[in-house]
């Protein structure tokens, strides 16, 4: 198995790499004219389509204000659920739950690294 550290370094080559070329794509997108007038056709719909989208939010009153409530509530209740999952998996107990269709799940979980300086 790998050193930690060397595919950690490794990792760290590859997004410099990557936001080298990145940005070189950047800079060649800016200097194109074809490229800069689609992106302005493309602002300009977004903007009208933005407009549209609010308009029949507006319309729809509670109904729409009551979709943004769950969706808070959902991600609320799927970080309180990864919590108790999290709890339970250190206690040593088991995991698993189903739903209306009988299907069974259980838990995954992910390791990721946050820089800390």
């Amino acid at each position: 198995m790998r050193d930690i550290q060397d595919v950690f370094n490794e990792l760290e080559a590859i997004k410099q790499e990557q936001k080298s070329i990145r940005k070189d794509y950047r800079d060649m997108l800016a200097n194109d004219g074809e490229y800069q007038a689609l992106k302005d056709a493309y602002d300009t719909a977004r903007i009208a389509k933005k407009e549209a989208e609010l308009a029949i939010q507006a319309s729809m009153g509670g109904a729409y204000e009551r979709l943004e409530e769950l969706t808070k509530e959902r991600a609320a209740l799927e970080e309180m659920l990864s919590d108790i999952a999290m709890t339970q998996l250190i206690k040593g107990e088991s995991i698993e739950l189903s739903d209306a269709h009988h299907n069974t799940y259980e838990p995954t979980y992910k390791v990721t690294f946050k820089k800390i300086s």
